[in-house]
């Protein structure tokens, strides 16, 4: 899988930081949604990551998601518009502790229904599962915050 940089210690539309590389495979067709590809990120544990017990804190596990569904949609084509994807639901099976260094977050659409989309998740750590994600999203319009389908989401965003 060719590897290559997705942005800087801080990107300015999310804020997330310490990604380092991002590995993909190309976006075929957002009408087919068979077609999508995993995206896979690393990231760098931060010191502020780590708890009173030494390692990763669940709540940023989340956080390492998010920046994994950030790269999925980036290196699938997709360009966030006016409808949103929200979190409505998140599944984590915790297997390993995370500590200080780098994971990497693999993430890949596994369901796609008429107003919703759930992406299975996995952070690893040296080449070990630590953890596994479910997250549903559903769509919404930012400014009326009213219900989209997945269909108006990716005909708004596809590039």
């Amino acid at each position: 899988m060719p590897v290559t940089p997705a942005f800087d210690s801080a990107e300015p539309e999310t804020g997330m930081r310490g990604l380092v590389e991002v590995g993909f495979m190309n976006w075929v067709s957002v009408d087919r949604m068979n077609d999508t590809h995993d995206a896979v990120v690393r990231l760098l544990v931060r010191p502020n990551d780590i708890d009173r017990l030494g390692h990763v804190n669940n709540a940023v596990v989340l956080e390492y998601c998010e920046a994994g569904r950030q790269a999925w949609l980036r290196e699938n084509g997709i360009k966030v518009g006016t409808i949103l994807p929200v979190v409505a639901r998140a599944e984590i099976d915790f297997q390993r502790e995370i500590g200080e260094g780098e994971v990497q977050v693999r993430t890949s659409l596994a369901e796609y229904g008429t107003y919703s989309a759930t992406f299975v998740q996995t952070i690893d750590v040296n080449g070990q599962v630590a953890c596994r994600a479910k997250i549903q999203v559903g769509f919404i319009h930012s400014q009326s915050r009213s219900v989209a389908s997945g269909e108006e989401f990716f005909q708004e965003n596809a590039s």
